[in-house]
């Protein structure tokens, strides 16, 4: 069974389970199998935005109304619009492992404040412990061994040089829903506590040409940019998410998201070892590994 499987459709797909439903963002994943195709999949639904075009099309005489709600001026329906207007985005996973799945799942969550201490003896040995083969695809994009997500921006540098990629959960065309990734081209970086002044000149280079290069290309200007990187990031190799400031989700929290621009100026004013001395504050889903670490950390804390 070959990795490179793709369904045309969804026939002969069997749901397993529902494993997240997201009201506020509409979307849903699901986990099942093809029929006769090994290996389970990760089937993840977000409706589309409203395509402003053909708007026209759908409030028309064509379009039902069922009323659910009314008083005084103001009353609510139901409706059932024409494509496009019922358009989904489909993400799949195949096969999914049980790591993918364990990230997909709804959780718990909590807030852990994570110190200096907890990090080095804690954190940084289980980051280390982690087979290489969790960063090969990131490997292969900056390799450019696999095909991927059109490139929007290179520069080659080795030190101070990147690639920014259109981030899978954005359609490429609704600019208020904008979603970059930026891969730096240093290997060395894992994660937001790796960076000292040493990594000022990267992290400038990424404010600068990331935000030039998405106002020539989707005329975006950088005051409607937000850049920043997560703690805890879903991998660790360094990476910079850049989104439209309309667009809001999880990874944009407080708790998760920390601003590319307060991360120089921290540096800048507090020392080049800030990050290795702060207690950052983080978010962990209860399916995440760390929690574990996490929760007896702070656990062994509290009887003390």
């Amino acid at each position: 069974m070959s990795c490179t499987w793709r369904p045309t459709s969804f026939d002969g797909f069997e749901i397993e389970k529902i494993l997240y439903h997201d009201p506020d963002t509409k979307s849903l994943g699901v986990l099942g199998s093809f029929k006769g195709v090994e290996g389970r999949a990760i089937v993840k639904l977000q409706r589309q935005h409203f395509d402003i075009d053909n708007i026209p099309e759908a409030l028309n005489s064509n379009t039902n109304l069922q009323m659910s709600f009314e008083n005084d001026v103001y009353s609510k329906y139901t409706a059932v619009l024409p494509t496009p207007h019922t358009l989904v985005n489909v993400d799949l996973t195949h096969p999914a492992t049980d790591l993918h799945i364990k990230k997909a799942q709804e959780q718990p969550y909590h807030m852990v404040h994570e110190t200096p201490k907890m990090y080095q003896n804690l954190v940084l040995p289980f980051i280390q412990s982690l087979p290489p083969s969790r960063l090969q695809w990131v490997y292969n994009m900056l390799d450019k061994k696999k095909e991927v997500e059109p490139l929007i921006f290179e520069d080659p540098d080795p030190q101070n040089g990147f690639m920014m990629h259109p981030d899978m959960k954005w359609d490429k065309t609704t600019t208020q829903q904008l979603y970059c990734l930026v891969l730096c081209n240093r290997r060395d970086i894992l994660n937001l506590r790796s960076l000292t002044a040493e990594h000022l000149p990267l992290l400038y280079n990424i404010k600068k040409q990331a935000a030039q290069v998405i106002q020539d290309r989707f005329g975006v200007p950088p005051d409607q940019l937000r850049m920043y990187v997560h703690y805890l990031p879903s991998y660790y190799h360094f990476h910079v998410h850049v989104t439209h400031v309309k667009l809001s989700n999880m990874g944009s929290a407080v708790g998760k998201a920390y601003l590319l621009e307060d991360i120089i100026d921290n540096i800048e004013t507090y020392g080049s070892d800030f990050y290795q001395r702060k207690t950052l504050t983080v978010t962990v889903g209860e399916n995440e590994d760390l929690w574990g670490i996490y929760s007896k950390a702070v656990n062994e804390n509290a009887e003390k």
